[in-house]
């Protein structure tokens, strides 16, 4: 093994289109005796999709990774479209008020 610590640069980047990285959050990772722990690595509020995580180190090779990011627990409502602006006292809104549900990031449930 390469006993030489070296510094992981990390980017996570969509798969569907030429989007910019995603923001990465917590220390970043080193490779020690051949060995990337990425367990306090984090990414804040992603929507759901396929990325590609790329790391890259100093001296070696690279290593692609394919990361599918799925919806989280429903966190809050939203208003969709508004109720009718006039009624009838007694009588059925014309115009139904809806409501969606989203997770933390953001995403539609």
């Amino acid at each position: 093994f390469d006993l030489t610590r070296r510094p992981v640069r990390l980017e996570l980047r969509p798969l569907q289109d030429r989007a910019p990285p995603l923001p990465l959050a917590g220390p970043l990772p080193v490779m020690s005796v051949g060995r990337i722990l990425l367990e306090q690595v984090t990414v804040p509020a992603p929507l759901k999709g396929e990325y590609r995580l790329a790391l890259a180190t100093e001296g070696l090779r690279g290593a692609n990774v394919t990361i599918i990011i799925t919806e989280g627990l429903p966190e809050r409502l939203v208003p969709l479209a508004p109720p009718s602006a006039e009624t009838v006292s007694g009588e059925v809104l014309s115009e139904q008020p809806a409501v969606g549900l989203l997770d933390g990031a953001g995403n539609r449930l």
